[in-house]
């Protein structure tokens, strides 16, 4: 919308009883077109999941609302990024905004090649060396959200576009 007023956004780490919104958001019809497992998440199945994956997800918010959720999945050093944003904060720039925010809230958090000290991140994992994402060449928007957020395309293939910071 014109002249929307995108300041007073914010992160909140996820909490074990916010996998309900995950869940929600990952299901929408056009999150699961994205996604590279296009098939209907199961309620009882993404549970068990979340209770062990929660520590990776970050709610975006703006007046306590969810404009969207990003994770990032830290393993050998290398953040995995991946991001949802609300249905109806779509094509309206919260997406740039949420991942290049939540690019400069990982560099903060995690120590890594582009930043100063050795903050560890709340839950505790590892440095993050490399934030990487992996994005499907038929989904523009989150290939133009990346590029926006800083990330470099490094590879690319006809299932998958990857990038890296």
């Amino acid at each position: 919308m014109m002249g929307e007023r995108k300041s007073d956004v914010y992160f909140e780490h996820a909490s074990i009883d916010d996998g309900k919104i995950i869940f929600d958001l990952r299901n929408d019809p056009d999150s699961g077109a994205n996604s590279f497992h296009t098939e209907p998440l199961i309620w009882e199945t993404h549970s068990a999941w979340f209770a062990e994956h929660y520590p990776e997800w970050y709610l975006f918010k703006q007046n306590d609302e969810i404009i969207g959720v990003c994770r990032i999945a830290v393993q050998h050093k290398v953040g995995t990024l991946s991001w949802i944003i609300s249905p109806e904060y779509r094509r309206r720039g919260y997406g740039k905004l949420m991942l290049s925010s939540f690019v400069k809230f990982v560099k903060l958090e995690c120590p890594g090649p582009r930043n100063a000290g050795p903050v560890v991140p709340p839950w505790g994992t590892p440095e993050v060396a490399i934030l990487r994402a992996e994005i499907k060449p038929s989904n523009t928007p989150s290939i133009k959200i990346a590029k926006f957020a800083g990330l470099i395309q490094i590879n690319e293939s006809p299932e998958v576009i990857e990038f890296e910071y």
